[in-house]
């Protein structure tokens, strides 16, 4: 089964992939001099769907630092662009749910839920579930 930390190195390929900045592994010091982003883990739930699946979901904060309100809101706008509808990480397409972003303290947090079924049997990601809730989602159900 996927894992937090594939997640979460999924997560920070796809922010190098479009930015030039560096992504720390844990929380700057307030001496930082560089602009950064930080990635982790606000919330996680397992809800059980069915006798053999469970829906997991990863609440995720992308956290950015160092810079004025405009280039925050510049970034925040991209974010939203890359983190949209899905992200594939290991060749698993992962839904993107709820992204948003707010300014504070001039620190941007982006926030997006990214959520998956897992087979309770065979530990492992149910593809034909996620189709479904693919499908779901696009209609609006």
């Amino acid at each position: 089964m996927i894992k937090g930390k594939d997640l979460k190195r999924g997560i920070i390929k796809k922010i190098h992939e479009n930015f030039k900045v560096k992504v720390l592994n844990s929380e700057a010091q307030q001496d930082f001099k560089e602009s950064y982003f930080f990635v982790y883990f606000e919330t996680f739930e397992r809800e059980s769907y069915s006798n053999t699946n469970d829906y997991v979901n990863y609440g995720v904060v992308v956290q950015y630092q160092k810079a004025d309100k405009n280039s925050l809101m510049e970034i925040g706008d991209k974010l939203s662009e890359i983190f949209n509808y899905s992200l594939k990480i290991d060749n698993l397409y992962l839904l993107i749910t709820n992204n948003s972003w707010y300014i504070e303290d001039n620190a941007l947090f982006f926030t997006f839920e990214l959520g998956f079924y897992v087979d309770k049997l065979k530990n492992v990601v149910n593809y034909e579930l996620m189709k479904e809730l693919q499908m779901k989602y696009e209609r609006g159900d």
